[in-house]
């Protein structure tokens, strides 16, 4: 690098850098998004949940908070068109906050999209049964949503 500006030394043209102009970074994440199809399904949890060695996992955990789950997903909200919300029940007793303002952030994608979607909530064992579906990825972030 010379002066901020990236300079080939090799025998072919000088190449422009590109970047991605949207908020999705992470390349594991903008992977997964871009090969989802319907009925696939992604689960965003926190470090503690126990996923099945067949899961394909990314794990984004940097420090405890960071990423923050809601900044999760957000995030790949902006990127993908979901269809269905599953959540564990105990989530709402467990971090009642975090639950409120996990519907909030839906009532608005539905609001920007224009589409209802189911939100719907099960038990943690059924919630953990879930991840062992066939196609499915986990995005783990180190912030804790249940201490169970």
């Amino acid at each position: 690098m010379e002066g901020g500006v990236l300079v080939s030394r090799s025998s072919s043209a000088l190449r422009p850098m590109t970047m991605k102009k949207s908020t999705l970074l992470n390349a594991d994440i903008a992977y997964l998004v871009a090969t989802l199809g319907h009925t696939d399904e992604i689960t965003i949890a926190d470090a503690g949940l126990p996923i099945p060695d067949h899961v394909q996992r990314i794990d984004l955990a940097l420090t405890h908070g960071v990423p923050s789950f809601l900044d999760t997903v957000r995030v790949i909200l902006t990127e993908s068109q979901i269809e269905g919300v599953v959540m564990a029940e105990e989530f709402a007793k467990v971090s009642p906050d975090l639950y409120q303002a996990l519907l909030e952030l839906l009532a608005v994608e539905q609001q920007r999209c224009g589409k209802p979607f189911s939100i719907q909530t099960v038990s943690h064992e059924e919630f953990k049964v879930r991840t062992k579906v066939a196609k499915q990825w986990c995005v783990l972030v180190n912030a804790p949503l249940m201490p169970m």
